[in-house]
């Protein structure tokens, strides 16, 4: 894979320039004799999404912006700070997602069920939160690969009935 191909699929790469064989400094090497190697690495794929998670975090509970670049550094050093930080964005998106139902009860004071579908905070699964009026909300995930939003409504539509 060229590196050209990472960035436009958005990975991540690591680029190291090549060494010169010789040191004969009257044939100094052109750019074409002396090439970078790309390498993706899905480690560091995984620890920018995660960093991205924390800093929309950090925007949602109103973390005041010159903090931003400290906390996230120390993310990046620390991984018992990454996971603390992924912990309180998790906490966040499921306050934010069950808000959003309730608030859908509450404007609609007819409805029974109300349903969120999250596709964007999980890169793998679609979190999606129901609230059940005067009873309970919950959250269920499902891989995005197999989620069909029509058969859920199916499904709730036949939960309604019985």
């Amino acid at each position: 894979m060229t590196l050209l191909e990472i960035i436009r699929k958005k990975k991540v790469a690591t680029a190291t320039d090549a060494t010169v064989a010789t040191h004969n400094l009257q044939n100094k090497p052109t750019v074409a004799n002396v090439a970078s190697v790309a390498v993706a690495n899905p480690n560091n794929e995984k620890i920018n999404r995660d960093i991205e998670k924390v800093r929309s975090c950090l925007v949602q509970i109103g973390e005041p912006e010159e903090n931003h670049y400290l906390i996230l550094n120390k993310c990046k050093r620390d991984p018992e700070a990454l996971v603390y930080y992924l912990g309180l964005a998790e906490e966040s998106n499921r306050k934010k997602r069950r808000a959003n139902v309730l608030k859908i009860l509450k404007d609609n004071p007819s409805t029974q069920r109300a349903i969120h579908h999250d596709t964007e905070t999980d890169p793998d699964n679609v979190i999606l939160t129901i609230a059940i009026r005067d009873q309970y909300t919950f959250k269920m995930s499902i891989p995005k690969h197999k989620y069909d939003s029509f058969t859920v409504l199916e499904i709730i539509k036949e939960a309604a009935v019985q």
